[in-house]
């Protein structure tokens, strides 16, 4: 199985930190947070304009090293604050540190309403790399917490992480190992109240989590259950054609 990880850079009201830590907990990833060796101080309006000069003059601020090693993973999400329509200058940093090559990076940013090209630049930033699910969540543009983004596409987005594809070997993530008969008729998750493998989750009252389905790629899943309505369809067909000839036969 692929091996994810979450890494993200948060200043203020800490609105990427959120979106990082709301990923985890679906996906159960790793993760961890880039940090400056000097850390921005003074008011959110400061750090606005300290901003603004860095990403002009093209600043990349020493960062610290994580606590993991991106060389034990095959799926690595990032995430950033929009600075100036860009990448905060401290991921630009990260990015540009290191080798992308066979990875699959997932990029995500948080913006006040001028995303601008700050998910262009990332990729740019990660030569060698496939990318997937790629994201911009909005927040309002006072530098609050309050997010405009509906929350509902938040998490449906979140949620098709768990089916993130792990391009840099052509497989899904997570991949599933069933034979196809087993997974037509098992996996149809019908017995006991569950369609499509989804389950009540203990955890969170008003989410779900994924049982069965998860662990199928979300191409299968597609293609087997609307195998299998077409086949309910046809088996019903057949039985209405063979009572109607049964009854014409008795009239005769």
């Amino acid at each position: 199985m692929s091996r994810m990880l979450i890494v993200y850079y948060s200043v203020s009201n800490g609105n990427t930190r959120r979106i990082a830590e709301q990923m985890q907990q679906a996906t159960g990833a790793d993760i961890a947070e880039i940090r400056t060796v000097q850390p921005y101080t003074g008011s959110y309006q400061d750090i606005v304009d300290q901003g603004q000069r860095e990403v002009e003059r093209g600043y990349k601020p020493e960062i610290r090293p994580l606590a993991v090693d991106l060389a034990d993973y095959d799926v690595i999400a990032v995430g950033t604050p929009t600075w100036w329509y860009t990448m905060a200058p401290a991921v630009k940093t990260f990015l540009e540190a290191h080798d992308w090559t066979g990875k699959t990076v997932i990029p995500f940013q948080t913006h006040g309403g001028w995303p601008g090209h700050t998910l262009k630049d990332m990729k740019q930033a990660c030569a060698g790399a496939a990318f997937a699910h790629e994201k911009a969540i909005r927040f309002d543009s006072t530098g609050g917490a309050e997010l405009i983004t509906p929350a509902r596409e938040v998490q449906a987005w979140v949620d098709s992480l768990r089916c993130a594809p792990d391009k840099s070997k052509n497989k899904a993530f997570p991949v599933a190992r069933r034979r196809w008969g087993r997974l037509l008729l098992l996996d149809a998750g019908i017995a006991g109240g569950r369609f499509a493998g989804y389950r009540r989750s203990g955890s969170a009252k008003n989410q779900y989590s994924l049982d069965r389905a998860a662990r199928i790629p979300c191409h299968l899943q597609y293609r087997y259950y609307r195998g299998l309505c077409f086949l309910c369809a046809f088996l019903i067909s057949i039985e209405i054609k063979v009572i109607y000839w049964y009854n014409i036969a008795i009239l005769i």
